[in-house]
């Protein structure tokens, strides 16, 4: 284990560690990289990238998690996919007024 993580499990955050631990699977590895948007552009060009996917039934929409809790800065629409390989979940937020969206990694 390397001692950020190990660092992140003793500080309280074992979510973020966890996921640093958790290798991806094949399908996974074809998806766009985790980041936050900042420009619409780049939110259109991930739109399309996860449309695709989606098509492709790499992914699958899911109701997003009930323990999620999204901070205040958070006001964008929010929409979740699931690895239809390893069963990651994925939260992809549009961006909205201030806010500029993101698509990441949850579990």
């Amino acid at each position: 284990m390397r001692r950020i993580t190990f660092l992140k499990f003793k500080n309280g955050s074992p979510n973020n560690a966890i996921l640093e631990m958790r290798p991806e699977c094949n399908i996974c590895q074809t998806f766009p990289k985790e980041r936050k948007f900042s420009s619409g552009k780049e939110f259109d060009v991930y739109f399309h990238q996860v449309s695709d996917l989606k098509l492709a039934g790499k992914i699958l929409s899911i109701k997003g998690p009930s323990w999620l809790n999204h901070d205040s800065s958070h006001i964008g629409a929010a929409a979740f996919f699931k690895c239809s390989g390893c069963g990651s979940v994925w939260d992809f937020a549009a961006p909205e007024k201030e806010f500029g969206g993101f698509w990441v990694r949850i579990v």
